[in-house]
């Protein structure tokens, strides 16, 4: 088969790449930055630039649909945010596409839809509410009397890695977040416990892979960098409802707090692939789940974790520090396998300086982070389509 990934710039682009050349088909990929460190891998045939989906997401769809027709692309996998413009225009692509309905993502994308909609009999979402004001007497009317915003979590209703959430913040943290009508956020009561996160392939409703995991390390309190699989039955009959009830085909995954008394809670959904595709074995076969061609429910054969090897010497040490936990790290990094590099293939790694300098030029220019400047060009904040 002749493959098409999209947001290259993303490790899991490159992990998904890997695995389909190996199994023999050829790939492409496509992003609108020109440096993803997918596009040095051997394991693809050739890379494209295309226009930047949040300037004009037809537009974009528009440049995949030629690719797709020039090349005569059977498949085409989004990794990133660009799953929403492309499930918006998918009738001008002539390939199966692996995303659902727009009108699906986009409920479960928002992060105050999702909350009103989400719960089942395994888990729920916190009280949440919706904040489209924020002057300190309002707000402070708008939690129950005996609540303060410390036993609360803000977050815009489309955020994404935790960049922008306030945990038990201040009034004046909140009166300069920038809360209002045009960007609303929501209000989740602070649950406190142990995090895990998903992510799972699903077909019409049916759960075809999975994996839950807890991230070991992160970067500041955002992404993971260090993830280690576990087996929790709550969690896997949570996400197995789910895609049932919405009849949900694609990639999909959750975050999940454990609290203090064992309860889980659904946190939010991301309607894209996530880093839970490096703990699947090389000889796992999710090239055949991604295709629609596999039985049954494939899990991790292994537990062993994975690691953004780039990102622990620096970042990983900070946590450890954090967290009181330096003895364990070194620990933890040999017996993690790498997510970029390669003997094999080892250009993606020396590929990711000039994708740094790309996305530190763009974070320059745009006056933005560079974890902001990273996907702003992809992501979807409920805009028109």
């Amino acid at each position: 088969m002749r493959i098409l990934i999209t947001g290259s710039r993303a490790p899991v682009a490159l992990d998904l790449s890997r695995r389909f050349h190996r199994a023999g088909h050829m790939v492409f990929h496509a992003d609108s930055l020109r440096n993803g460190i997918g596009m040095w891998s051997n394991s693809v045939a050739r890379v494209f630039h295309v226009p930047r989906p949040v300037n004009s997401p037809r537009q974009y769809v528009e440049a995949l649909a030629a690719i797709v027709e020039e090349h005569r692309v059977d498949l085409l996998i989004p990794t990133c945010e660009e799953v929403f413009f492309i499930a918006a225009h998918r009738a001008l692509l002539n390939c199966q596409v692996l995303v659902d309905d727009f009108e699906k993502l986009a409920e479960i994308h928002n992060k105050w839809s999702f909350s009103q909609s989400a719960g089942n009999e395994h888990a729920s979402p916190p009280e949440t509410g919706l904040v489209d004001c924020c002057v300190g007497s309002n707000l402070a009317r708008g939690l129950p009397s005996h609540d303060t915003p410390a036993d609360w979590v803000f977050k815009p209703v489309y955020s994404r890695f935790a960049s922008r959430t306030l945990i038990g913040p201040t009034i004046d943290q909140l009166q300069t977040a920038g809360i209002g009508q045009d960007e609303p956020w929501v209000a989740q009561r602070r649950i406190r416990g142990k995090e895990y996160s998903t992510y799972s392939v699903a077909q019409v409703g049916r759960m075809k892979a999975h994996v839950t995991y807890e991230s070991l390390y992160r970067a500041g309190r955002g992404s993971g960098i260090l993830f280690q699989p576990v087996q929790l039955q709550v969690i896997d009959d949570f996400v197995a409802t789910f895609v049932a009830s919405r009849r949900y085909t694609g990639q999909i995954g959750f975050d999940f707090m454990r609290d203090d008394d064992g309860r889980f809670w659904v946190l939010e959904a991301n309607p894209r692939a996530t880093s839970g595709v490096h703990l699947f074995a090389q000889e796992d076969s999710l090239v055949d789940v991604l295709i629609g061609n596999a039985d049954g429910l494939l899990r991790p054969s292994t537990m062993q974790p994975a690691m953004v090897e780039l990102a622990m010497p620096f970042w990983g040490l900070c946590d450890a520090i954090r967290e009181r936990r330096l003895h364990r790290m070194i620990a933890d990094m040999l017996r993690s396998r790498f997510t970029a590099f390669s003997a094999r293939d080892p250009w993606p790694t020396i590929g990711l300086l000039p994708a740094l300098v790309e996305i530190a030029a763009i974070a320059w220019k745009e006056g933005r982070t560079l974890q902001q400047a990273s996907t702003f060009d992809i992501e979807w904040n409920g805009g028109p389509m």
